[in-house]
């Protein structure tokens, strides 16, 4: 019973002790009430510092598709006003319970450097590299009728329609990559962060992948133009 008692007793004090307003807080309650709004403030700003810059970039991009960078604006636009108003609150907190609890949501809430800008970032490579890709596809088609006009000339094409197979595999191949990655990272939140941080792990290594087998592929299609040259001489 005596046990009961004093495990209630500490329960109730703990409680009273979360939800004591600043006015009653000690000297060195209140500095650290202080020092975490000060500081959850700064933490605040340099978040939406880096938000509108990143406005800026992702209205000026051309790699970035109309409806990813209307997603993207979107939610730069959510967090940067998600933000002004966590700051506007953690300011007017009075315990250090609550001045604790909007210090955490500054990151578990929005994840800017750690999801947000990343995944802008990573979205824009994705959309210039389908944009690319889809370029080699009418690249492709435009050979195969040169091919076409050459044979019909008697010239054998077969070595340059070898080459042009291989550029259409890498291509592909690239182009599944893009479209996968674009897709996965897209709508990414911040709750996907919270629970995987190893989320975006290796997204930037399969993009570059990507790159690589486009800059195979430009090689191929100047093989194919250069014999192109040389067969209709």
């Amino acid at each position: 019973m005596k046990r009961s008692l004093i495990l209630i007793a500490t329960v109730v004090i703990v409680t009273v002790s979360a939800s004591i307003p600043a006015s009653a807080l000690t000297q060195t309650e209140q500095t650290r009430l202080t020092t975490i709004v000060a500081k959850g403030s700064q933490e605040i700003d340099r978040r939406v510092t880096a938000l509108t810059a990143a406005s800026k970039v992702i209205d000026k991009t051309e790699k970035l598709s109309a409806t990813d960078k209307q997603t993207l604006t979107a939610e730069v636009t959510s967090a940067t006003s998600g933000l002004a108003a966590l700051k506007t609150k953690l300011s007017a907190e009075t315990t250090l319970v609550a001045a604790r609890t909007d210090a955490q949501s500054i990151l578990t809430g929005y994840r800017v450097y750690a999801l947000l800008l990343p995944k802008a970032r990573l979205v824009k490579v994705a959309d210039g590299q389908i944009a690319l890709e889809a370029k080699f596809t009418a690249l492709s088609a435009k050979f195969m009728e040169r091919f076409a006009e050459l044979k019909a000339a008697g010239r054998d094409t077969g070595t340059l329609e070898a080459t042009l197979s291989n550029m259409n595999t890498k291509v592909t191949d690239a182009q599944t990559i893009s479209i996968a990655i674009q897709a996965k990272v897209i709508v990414l939140q911040p709750s996907d962060y919270n629970s995987d941080h190893t989320i975006l792990t290796g997204v930037r290594d399969q993009l570059k992948s990507a790159h690589d087998k486009l800059v195979a592929a430009r090689a191929d299609a100047k093989t194919i133009v250069d014999g192109i040259k040389t067969l209709a001489k």
